[in-house]
C-alpha cells in the first residue's frame, strides 16, 4: 500500500447515509415549496426522477473512485487520460461547481 492511497474506514452505510444527508439536507427544504407549485400533484415525480439523476451520478462516482483511489479522483483521470492542462482546468472546473453549488443552496434559505 502506497502512502497516497486511503484507508478505507467508512463502509457502505456510512457512505450511503452521509451522501442523502448532503442531497436531502439542503435540497428538500429549499426546493419543496417551489417544485410544488410548478408540479402540483405530480411533485413526488419529480423527487424520484432527481433521486434516479442522484443515483446514476454517484455510481459514476463510485466507478472513478475505485479506478483512481486519490484524492482528486476527477483530475487524476484528467491527467492519466488527457493531458495534464486539461486535468487543470477540470481541477479547478470542479472547484468552481462546488462553490456555485454552496452559494446556490445558501441563497436558497
Amino acid at each position: 500500500m502506497t502512502d497516497d492511497a486511503f484507508k478505507r474506514v467508512l463502509g457502505l452505510p456510512q457512505v450511503t447515509m452521509s451522501g442523502v444527508a448532503v442531497i436531502i439536507g439542503a435540497g428538500i427544504f429549499v426546493l419543496l415549496g417551489p417544485a410544488t407549485r410548478e408540479a402540483g400533484g405530480a411533485v413526488w415525480l419529480s423527487f424520484v426522477f432527481a433521486g434516479a439523476l442522484s443515483a446514476l451520478t454517484a455510481f459514476s462516482y463510485m466507478e472513478l473512485a475505485s479506478m483512481f483511489p486519490k484524492a482528486g479522483s476527477e483530475h487524476e483521470f484528467a491527467s492519466q487520460v488527457f493531458s495534464r492542462w486539461v486535468a487543470v482546468v477540470v481541477g479547478w472546473s470542479m472547484t468552481a461547481a462546488l462553490v456555485v453549488a454552496a452559494t446556490t443552496v445558501s441563497l436558497g434559505f
